[in-house]
């Protein structure tokens, strides 16, 4: 992902210039702050009433303790220390499935968690 700022420039333009402003403030610190976005599946959405929710976080493992924070039904039934319990599922991107805490993550990285369900 680039980041050159041109298109939340022209978002920017059409507002007062103290709203556009701050917009444009919002939107720099939310790329480069580490915002994450955990879109919620199954079990975990339904436990914790949403469909998804912004963290800031450099790796999973801070993801998943943010989550638990945030979500405290998630919080030792789905996550539990920054860990996912067993029959829980992360999608990273939509590219790779994983539960290592340690698993690196940028700005605008999107996880998905899911329950790991047997069937077929």
């Amino acid at each position: 992902m680039t980041f050159d700022g041109r298109d939340h420039m022209a978002a920017c333009a059409e507002l007062p210039w103290d709203e556009g402003l701050k917009v444009w403030r919002w939107r720099i610190e939310r790329h480069f702050t580490g915002v994450i976005t955990i879109e919620l599946f199954g079990v975990p959405r339904f436990r914790a009433r949403l469909e998804s929710l912004t963290v800031e976080a450099a790796s999973l493992g801070e993801a998943l303790s943010a989550l638990g924070a945030r979500c405290p039904a998630l919080d030792g039934s789905v996550v539990n220390g920054g860990r996912l319990l067993p029959h829980y599922l992360v999608a990273l991107n939509g590219t790779a499935f994983t539960a290592d805490p340690a698993t690196p993550l940028a700005p605008g990285d999107v996880l998905v968690l899911l329950s790991a369900e047997a069937g077929g």
